[in-house]
This record gives C-alpha cells, sequence and structure tokens, in this order.
C-alpha cells in the first residue's frame, strides 16, 4: 500500500460521486472520496492520516473525481461530508495517504 504525502479538501455535494463506486451506492456518501483516477483508480480503499502520523481522520473508497477547482500537481483527496459546515470545519489539510 503506498503512503504518500497530499492535501485533502472537503465536499458535500450528494449528486456528485459515481453511485456505482460510492460506498451507498448512491452517490455521495460517509466514505466517499474525490481522487485524481489517473493517479489513484476508482474503488481503492484509502486511509487519510494527520501529516506524517497514523493519527486517522477519514476512511473511504475513491469514487468521484475531484473537481477542476481541485487542480494540484501531487496528490489530492476530497473528503466528503453530510453538510457545508462540516466541510469548512475540515477547511485543507496536509495529509498522509495510504492507498
Amino acid at each position: 500500500m503506498p503512503r504518500i504525502n497530499g492535501i485533502a479538501t472537503a465536499f458535500c455535494d450528494s449528486e456528485v460521486a459515481k453511485p456505482k463506486l460510492s460506498p451507498n451506492q448512491k452517490g455521495g456518501c460517509a466514505g466517499c472520496i474525490g481522487v485524481d483516477p489517473n493517479k489513484i483508480p476508482y474503488g481503492t480503499h484509502i486511509k487519510v492520516y494527520k501529516k506524517g502520523t497514523y493519527d486517522l481522520l477519514y476512511e473511504g473508497i475513491a469514487c468521484d473525481k475531484c473537481g477542476a477547482a481541485c487542480k494540484y500537481d501531487g496528490y489530492l483527496v476530497d473528503v466528503w461530508f453530510e453538510n457545508n459546515k462540516k466541510c469548512n470545519e475540515w477547511g485543507k489539510k496536509e495529509v498522509t495517504i495510504d492507498f
């Protein structure tokens, strides 16, 4: 399992995720993670940790493509929350990603 450093942002649009790949088979939900599918294939199990640690922050499945606003040369994951408030609380984090 690769372990790399990257960035984690958050989203909450339940209509965005690919329903066949999302953990609940319906679209965005807890455990849905947006990725660049050229770097992390859809369906991949991902763990997001506080950078440089094994303090787990989020765990889920790569099931959505990060939006156009999420351009980043390194590794970026976009984790799902149920509302904007929680997304804003998450913000943008430097993280370590296992996949």
